[in-house]
């Protein structure tokens, strides 16, 4: 949704939810001959003027317009509260990094954290994959398939030519614990590939993006 600053703001479609093109029926001052109109001067509607979408098929008052916005930002801030999703679980597998800090959640070469610095927990030898950040997304997005959960696997800059970004899906359950509940933060995956939960802000800039395109797309976020 544009952020409009004019005539339209605070104005969404309630169906599509686009804010940049209305049809409305608004009152104006023309000037009028034999041949026809001419000049015109201020054009003024209010909140009960019929309003038509420009891109759906949607039609009614131009006040619903506003109704419709304060609905949407209320559901983007629900779905994404301070721009972070909130139905996703992500995991790192190291990428071949010797050492995890579980305060930190970072992995890193060094026996010490370079941030807290704790004694670091030493990675199996056989952990890092080219797809090392893994990204789950849970919720009960429209079109979800029962029983599975979207995921899509990332390397640090999947949007780069030679960079890792595949989309698949998994069990439900892929990955919890053996109590049936997601594991917490700090925690190994039950992949079997050495990989760890970790917190949104600790994806490399170009996995944010991507992920959260992801998930605006399952949610139909605008």
């Amino acid at each position: 949704m544009s952020a409009n600053s004019n005539c339209l703001e605070g104005c969404a479609c309630p169906s599509c939810g686009q804010s940049d093109l209305f049809r409305v029926a608004a009152f104006s001052v023309f000037e009028v001959t034999d041949e026809g109109t001419y000049d015109h001067f201020d054009v003024n509607w209010e909140d009960d003027a019929s309003t038509w979408c420009g891109e759906c098929e949607w039609k009614g008052v131009f006040g619903d317009l506003r109704k419709a916005a304060d609905k949407l930002a209320e559901r983007r801030e629900r779905l994404m509260p301070g721009g972070v999703p909130r139905y996703v679980r992500i995991y790192d597998n190291g990428g071949g990094m010797a050492h995890f800090c579980r305060r930190c959640l970072t992995f890193q070469d060094p026996e010490t954290c370079e941030g807290c610095g704790k004694k670091l927990l030493p990675v199996p030898a056989d952990s890092g994959t080219c797809d090392r950040y893994t990204v789950v997304y849970t919720g009960r997005y429209r079109g979800r398939t029962p029983g599975k959960v979207a995921y899509r696997g990332m390397s640090c800059r999947p949007s780069h030519p030679q960079g890792v970004s595949m989309w698949g899906e998994g069990e439900s359950d892929m990955d919890c614990g053996e109590a049936g509940f997601p594991v917490k933060l700090g925690e190994p995956a039950p992949f079997g590939r050495g990989d760890r939960r970790i917190s949104f802000k600790q994806l490399p800039d170009d996995c944010k993006q991507v992920a959260l395109r992801d998930y605006k797309d399952l949610w139909e976020i605008q």
